[in-house]
């Protein structure tokens, strides 16, 4: 039964087919000239389609770009702030490291000296 129905659809697309070309090599066509000011019209759409195109072309490229540059903007960021972290750190150390060594202390970085409480 599968088999006849199959045969019998493939039997209806066949004919399907030559109904279609029939029609299709049979129906009349007729050609007109279109007016001239119709198909500058379409012509310049199509030109300023084709710049359009272009344009978001060259837009991507850019886009692309300036992804790329933000990207290695963010690094070079990430790797000044991790430098200023680490150099933070080492002055956190070395004033704690002074503070130690001398209560309230006063460092004068330009005379290299500092000042502090004795006991007495």
């Amino acid at each position: 039964m599968k088999r006849f129905v199959e045969d019998v659809l493939l039997q209806f697309l066949n004919n399907l087919k030559h109904i279609y070309l029939y029609i299709n090599n049979h129906m009349a066509t007729k050609t007109e000239k279109i007016a001239e000011d119709i198909i500058d019209n379409i012509k310049n759409i199509q030109s300023d389609v084709n710049g359009y195109i272009f344009d978001l072309g060259q837009l991507s490229v850019r886009s692309r770009e300036l992804e790329l540059e933000s990207k290695r903007i963010l690094e070079i960021k990430k790797q000044i702030e991790d430098k200023l972290d680490n150099q933070s750190l080492q002055l956190e150390n070395v004033l704690s490291d002074l503070q130690r060594k001398y209560k309230n202390a006063e460092i004068d970085l330009n005379d290299g000296t500092v000042t502090f409480e004795v006991s007495e």
